[in-house]
């Protein structure tokens, strides 16, 4: 679609208007490296605490989902609150959201086909989105420091994110029977749409929800941190939320190590 400005000037926003939200997106990115989440809006708006930051949230949360062709972004992006103005001290109720226990990952994990079974491991572990995973490649993987790395957003840019000891046994099982070809799971087997609806399904038959989606792993998996008591800043940096910036070499080179290293010793043993 192209920059903010353009998609301003075709809804026909005023010049003074468009400035003003201008300004905004570049204070909005300055929190960011580009992703969008909850935790930033909700920030973004509680320090402006007008009507025009909250207008322009709205408009600019259409702009971003106009602006992607990657059907989980979009979905993301329809998930976020626009926060209410507070005044006199009234507090935004925040849109209740669902997440999945240590248990319920188990139950969904257990009697299914393999490799959906590890699919469902490496979201919950990594907190990956479904794009991320579909594109993992087995180069990605070192089972020996139980540690994959994952591409994420533009660009060479790179994260790492840990899996427990539990997961690596699903992998080498995995491992014997998968062909191993350029990508980790088979393309032409799986994509976007067909993880989505077998999510659903599952979902429906082990723990009668109905809208379990994608999503929900990587949600659930900053919640178990989060009650693991790893820091926001940590957990941003792993699940891939924060301006961690990365230097470019033939592979990626990647800044969130320590993050990495502080989750994995979090979660070492019985969890």
């Amino acid at each position: 679609m192209g920059s903010f400005r353009s998609y301003l000037n075709t809804m026909k926003y005023s010049v003074t208007t468009i400035h003003l939200y201008e300004t905004y997106e570049s204070a909005l990115l300055s929190k960011s490296d580009g992703e969008l989440n909850q935790d930033l809006i909700n920030y973004f708006v509680s320090e402006h605490n007008n009507k025009n930051s909250r207008a322009f949230i709205k408009v600019y949360l259409k702009y971003r989902k106009a602006d992607t062709t990657d059907p989980e972004i979009k979905f993301e992006i329809k998930q976020l609150e626009v926060p209410e103005i507070k005044r006199g001290g009234n507090k935004h109720r925040k849109k209740e959201q669902k997440y999945l226990t240590k248990d319920q990952i188990h139950s969904l994990v257990n009697g299914t086909d393999l490799d959906f079974g590890l699919m469902i491991l490496l979201m919950f572990d990594g907190g990956l989105r479904a794009t991320e995973l579909l594109d993992l490649r087995w180069k990605d993987i070192d089972i020996f420091k139980r540690i994959i790395k994952v591409k994420h957003g533009k660009g060479d840019k790179f994260r790492e994110v840990s899996f427990t000891p539990e997961t690596l046994v699903h992998i080498n099982k995995y491992a014997e029977y998968a062909e191993q070809a350029e990508f980790f799971f088979d393309r032409t087997k799986w994509n976007y749409k067909k993880l989505y609806d077998r999510i659903q399904k599952r979902g429906l038959e082990v723990l009668g929800m109905e809208d379990l989606h994608p999503h929900t792993f990587r949600h659930s998996c900053n919640v178990y941190l989060k009650k693991k008591k790893i820091d926001l800043e940590t957990r941003a940096k792993y699940l891939g939320h924060s301006s961690t910036k990365t230097t470019t070499d033939d592979y990626g080179h990647v800044e969130n190590v320590d993050a990495v290293n502080e989750v994995k010793q979090k979660l070492e043993g019985k969890h």
